[in-house]
């Protein structure tokens, strides 16, 4: 065996030795203050999360209501001006891409804005498993614990997931109505 291949095998067996001297450190022995501290670290963090994961929310019916106005002003602009009713293949071309982009990103900013479960803390049944069991208290903290490490690694991916799309859709509208604006403005030096 070489020595490279051997100091692997070493790294590993100290791994496995680590792993097992934590396993065998009696619960008793640990110290709950820390625990009890990391758990209130672990609760705020996934209230901040919370948090962030609905102001993502907020932002995207904020493009959805700014889509809404948009268009409705449009519409009427359109309805009401004989004028400004394009008859250039471009200039529909234009409008048509300007309102396709804005009616995207109404979907996206919707899909972004969708309802995803995130957990919002430990389920009933725990609490009702630490009770039947008569757990110690430390066995509650590091069940608490584990969930709020998975708990934040979820919503913050949902987090990260829907505010990527909602920031698509609000540049797919400012782009849409630049469009428009564009096509407006070429429009009036037609007439």
């Amino acid at each position: 065996m070489s020595e490279t291949e051997s100091d692997v095998v070493k790294t590993q067996e100290n791994q496995e030795n680590e792993s097992k001297s934590e396993q065998e450190i009696n619960l008793s022995d640990r110290d709950p203050e820390s625990y009890k501290r990391a758990l209130e670290d672990a609760r705020l963090t996934h209230a901040n999360q919370l948090e962030a994961y609905n102001d993502v929310n907020e932002r995207a019916w904020r493009v959805v209501k700014l889509n809404g106005i948009i268009s409705t002003i449009l519409i009427a602009a359109i309805t009401n001006s004989q004028n400004f009713i394009p008859t250039e293949g471009s200039l529909l071309l234009i409008f048509a891409i300007g309102g396709l982009l804005i009616i995207a990103s109404t979907v996206l900013a919707m899909i972004g804005q969708r309802a995803k479960y995130v957990s919002l803390g430990p389920e009933p049944e725990f609490y009702q498993r630490v009770r039947e069991l008569n757990s110690p208290e430390i066995e509650y903290l590091i069940g608490t614990l584990r969930g709020y490490e998975g708990w934040i690694e979820d919503i913050g991916e949902k987090t990260e997931n829907n505010s990527t799309k909602v920031s698509c859709a609000m540049y797919l509208s400012l782009l849409g109505v630049g469009i428009i604006l564009v096509g407006t403005i070429i429009h009036t030096q037609y007439v």
